[in-house]
């Protein structure tokens, strides 16, 4: 078994039965349940902007089905997560991962494409390495 199927995925073998498999579902769902998109319906923008982590959580919840958990680094959210069961059923997070204060603020985010073009020198922000990646 390849190192990553050992460390990733291991909980939903036989229903996700292989890498590709699990990394195909992995960008699918990241479609299904778009966390930015959902934010951004609700009002919620990056920026400067301080939110209260209540009612960001309440809109993801609404919209996937099951309570979010939320990491941050500081002031900032780093990463949201959507729980699945091991049949792929949104389920409510633990409290583990909910490492967020009473207000937080979204990162700028950067497309993929954004970076490439920062490379080229061909954006004013060449270099700016702020913000979170979407691939």
């Amino acid at each position: 078994m390849p190192l990553i199927a050992e460390k990733h995925g291991t909980c939903s073998y036989p229903i996700i039965p292989d890498e590709g498999t699990y990394f195909s579902l992995g960008l699918n769902l990241n479609q299904k349940y778009d966390i930015s998109k959902i934010l951004s319906d609700a009002g919620f923008v990056p920026g400067n902007n301080k939110y209260k982590t209540s009612e960001m959580k309440a809109a993801v919840a609404d919209a996937v089905g099951g309570k979010p958990a939320f990491s941050c680094k500081g002031q900032l959210i780093d990463e949201i997560w959507v729980c699945l069961t091991k049949d792929l059923k949104v389920r409510d997070c633990g409290m583990a991962a909910n490492s967020c204060g009473k207000t937080a603020e979204i990162p700028p985010f950067k497309a993929r494409s954004d970076l490439e073009d920062d490379s080229e020198g061909d954006s004013d922000n060449s270099g700016d390495s702020e913000g979170i990646n979407v691939l």
